[in-house]
């Protein structure tokens, strides 16, 4: 047994956009504890352009313990599937500083499938993709006719995903509730860098009292807000 050093499984989502690690840490006692498991390599390690680096990390505790190996298990979800990237390397960090590695080589896929799979224009439940939250408002300031404006910040695995709009008109039983489907279309394959940032919806109304609040639909969820009037 070798404690600290993390085995690693690879599951690849139904997407084939993306897959989740799983990762087991064999500790000597109970005086460690799991802090958690993050994408990226931690501070001052470098890796080669074919790795996907993850770091496991770990903390020690003071005090009385369990004194008998205990197993810590990690895991990190949604890594895109990216093209050049072979090889999953984990870093194990005691108290922030790195104490073993260990590998897994990604399922090989060959560019053209990976890349056909970006094809997709919907991505499906679990994209990795995340709203942090909606903000809405109707601007009726004259002389232009009332445009209600959203404003939707989304967090994205992939740099290159483009977001658009399907305004589907009116919704729910008083029919005051604008809903609108955010679509996300992943062009090309993973540009493997985070896209935080928002995504603006526009349209003309007919009054300024059309409607009184928005609900933004993606993925099979709704997410609502009220709508104010700034004149």
């Amino acid at each position: 047994m070798e404690f600290f050093k993390p085995q690693l499984s690879i599951k690849i989502n139904p997407n084939l956009k993306s897959y989740d690690v799983e990762a087991t840490v064999v500790v000597p006692t109970g005086c460690y504890v799991k802090v958690g498991a993050s994408a990226g390599a931690p501070p001052d390690q470098y890796t080669l352009p074919e790795v996907e680096p993850i770091t496991l990390a770990i903390k020690s505790t003071d005090g009385p313990c369990i004194q008998a190996p205990q197993v810590l298990t990690f895991k990190v979800r949604w890594l895109p599937l990216t093209i050049g990237k072979t090889t999953v390397l984990a870093f194990v960090t005691v108290d922030g500083d790195v104490v073993a590695t260990g590998s897994k080589r990604i399922v090989s896929f060959s560019n053209d499938i990976i890349a056909s799979a970006a094809d997709t224009a919907l991505p499906p439940p679990g994209s990795g993709i995340e709203i942090n939250s909606v903000s809405a408002w109707i601007n009726a300031q004259p002389p232009q006719p009332p445009r209600l404006i959203a404003i939707v910040n989304v967090i994205a695995p992939c740099l290159n995903y483009e977001f658009t709009f399907d305004d589907k008109g009116p919704f729910g039983i008083t029919g005051k509730t604008r809903l609108v489907e955010l679509i996300a279309t992943l062009p090309d394959a993973c540009d493997r860098v985070i896209f935080e940032g928002p995504v603006r919806f526009e349209t003309e109304l007919a009054s300024k009292n059309e409607f009184d609040s928005i609900a933004i639909e993606f993925e099979g969820e709704l997410y609502l807000d009220p709508l104010e009037i700034v004149v």
